[in-house]
């Protein structure tokens, strides 16, 4: 880009490029489980039909939706018209299945409901396009912006009704004042609602350099799939196996 960017330019003025910053080597930082997002959700509101997120105030992140069988249902789950955009639906609590409207065949989750279950979707906004080519799906998202659920919830032929809506923006992290304590044992999560874990690290000192913000450290998680990664408070963005952020 620079040699093209000079053909166009006076000679000498495309000034040199900044040395590259020096690599901060941060120890390996041990995570532990804090708190499971079940025991961290904030007030419910309630619906008789789902809303999406927008109608609550609510822009990016997450959004749970709830709802108790009161009457027997099994079938194929239709989260509203279309996934809004990834949806993790879970049968009293035990994940059965992944929505996502990034397949190009999205897949079909089927559920067997009884009365007192409890069906929950946690809904991800992946964000929103901003462009659309005449003729291809895109379209249809740039017009129809909204996320989480837009229509019925169907179970087979049946719609499902009374729902609740948690509202999980994670602008900053959940309360944890009153987390219970948690197992260690990971295990113990797989196919629940996700969890936070957390850990601690010092900035490194005595590495030639005289202000630890001009070094550039970067946080790999090689056993982590998919989640977001707080430092101090603040969100520092989403990682996912499949990209585009691995590391942060």
């Amino acid at each position: 880009m620079r040699d093209t960017i000079a053909k166009y330019v006076p000679k000498g003025s495309i000034p040199a490029p900044p040395a590259n910053v020096p690599m901060m080597a941060v120890p390996e930082i041990r995570l532990e489980p804090l708190v499971s997002l079940a025991d961290s959700l904030p007030a419910k509101v309630t619906k008789d039909y789902p809303v999406p997120m927008e109608a609550l105030g609510q822009s990016y992140g997450f959004i749970l939706c709830e709802h108790t069988a009161t009457e027997a249902s099994s079938g194929i789950l239709h989260p509203g018209d279309r996934p809004r955009d990834r949806v993790l639906v879970y049968v009293n609590n035990v994940r059965v299945g992944i929505i996502d409207s990034q397949y190009q065949h999205p897949n079909n989750v089927s559920v067997d409901l009884k009365p007192g279950d409890t069906l929950r979707m946690l809904i991800e906004s992946l964000g929103r396009v901003d462009y659309y080519s005449t003729g291809n799906k895109y379209a249809d998202y740039l017009r129809q912006p909204h996320k989480g659920i837009v229509g019925n919830v169907t179970v087979g032929s049946k719609t499902m009704t009374r729902w609740n809506h948690y509202t999980i923006p994670l602008t900053e992290l959940p309360s944890t004042t009153q987390a219970p304590s948690y197992s260690n044992n990971a295990s113990d999560a797989k196919g629940q609602l996700p969890q936070f874990y957390h850990g601690t690290f010092k900035v490194p000192s005595g590495m030639n350099c005289t202000d630890p913000a001009a070094l550039d450290p970067f946080l790999s998680i090689p056993a982590g799939v998919r989640g977001q990664v707080f430092v101090n408070g603040s969100n520092l963005g989403r990682y996912w196996l499949v990209g585009p952020q691995q590391s942060l």
